[in-house]
């Protein structure tokens, strides 16, 4: 991948045409997460077509162990075992997509009534590591009203 380079003066506004080589990510989890207060787990696995990976209603336990209990509920699929670590973000992404609808309307009811995102875990092996999000995958997360984090 490439990054444009600053052209060392401080402060400054203008880059360079001096490119500089990046390291990619040097390993890579994502997962499509709906958290809310009223999340129920069964619905959501309704209105998208798959069943998560992990999930929880409010009020569950949060461990056997513990008296603690749940104050949101939450549905959730990963790439984790699924996509190799090294694979481009775009692979990771375009797998949890495929395992879901595409139906906008049911991602606006979602994302309407419930925190729906993307989350990405970027494990970095060296410096100077980076990705580039390229704005088919980014057209793809704002159709569906999904944030990133």
């Amino acid at each position: 991948m490439l990054a444009w380079a600053e052209d060392g003066s401080l402060g400054a506004t203008r880059f360079s045409a001096k490119l500089l080589e990046m390291a990619g990510p040097g390993r890579l989890k994502a997962s499509l997460i709906v958290n809310g207060e009223d999340v129920d787990p069964d619905e959501v696995t309704r209105l998208l077509g798959s069943r998560p990976d992990r999930s929880y209603r409010v009020g569950d336990l949060v461990s056997s162990h513990s008296p603690t209990r749940r104050r949101t509920g939450h549905w959730s699929i990963s790439t984790e075992g699924v996509v190799p670590e090294a694979a481009p973000l775009e692979e990771h992404v375009a797998q949890l997509l495929s395992r879901v609808t595409n139906d906008v309307g049911v991602w606006n009811l979602l994302t309407a009534r419930h925190d729906a995102r993307v989350f990405v875990g970027w494990f970095m092996e060296t410096g100077n590591e980076g990705l580039a999000i390229p704005p088919s995958l980014l057209a793809g997360l704002v159709w569906r009203s999904l944030t990133g984090a």
